[in-house]
């Protein structure tokens, strides 16, 4: 993935257009294994899950990529005009996921070398909007995609199955 630099990224097939940067996380979860011969002290460790997701910060941003990142917004029709409503009891991995691509940008274009590439199968976008009007502020739009495992496997030619979480190279 190189030590440096920017990427490119991709949510349910619309690009997300410039970026100020991207973090990707992902961790296991472990819960300790005890007995009463040695009271708190572990003998050993279970692994319970694992979470990803990815923080976007998008710069220079259109409507039609707030549209896509934003879970309940529509551009009216006619109109240059992005409607935002209230999502009270939607289900994120049901309604609102897709496919986030994130891809090493190198010399100035997206690697099509699929080890430059993480996908996260199910991701569900959560836009977190603090916008300044100064003269020294840059707006970004931040967004928290969390990852969710595949419920069902890919379509061809998709290649993950049920439970697949991320993947590095996927598509190659």
């Amino acid at each position: 993935m190189g030590d440096l630099g920017p990427c490119a990224v991709s949510f349910k097939g619309t690009s997300l257009g410039s970026n100020l940067s991207v973090s990707f996380t992902y961790a296991e979860d472990t819960a300790d294994v005890k007995t009463a011969a040695t009271g708190t002290t572990p003998i050993d460790k279970i692994y319970t899950g694992s979470s990803c997701g990815a923080v976007v910060q998008m710069t220079q941003s259109t409507l039609e990529q707030l549209e896509a990142v934003f879970p309940n917004a529509s551009i009216a029709s006619g109109t240059s005009e992005l409607m935002v409503s209230t999502g009270v009891g939607d289900a994120m991995v049901a309604e609102k996921s897709g496919k986030l691509v994130i891809t090493r940008v190198k010399n100035g274009a997206a690697s099509t070398d699929a080890a430059q590439t993480i996908t996260i199968f199910v991701a569900a976008p959560q836009p977190n909007i603090n916008w300044t009007f100064d003269d020294s502020s840059q707006r970004v739009a931040e967004v928290t995609f969390v990852g969710f495992p595949a419920q069902e496997d890919g379509d061809s030619p998709d290649t993950y199955s049920a439970g697949d979480l991320w993947a590095i190279g996927y598509g190659a």
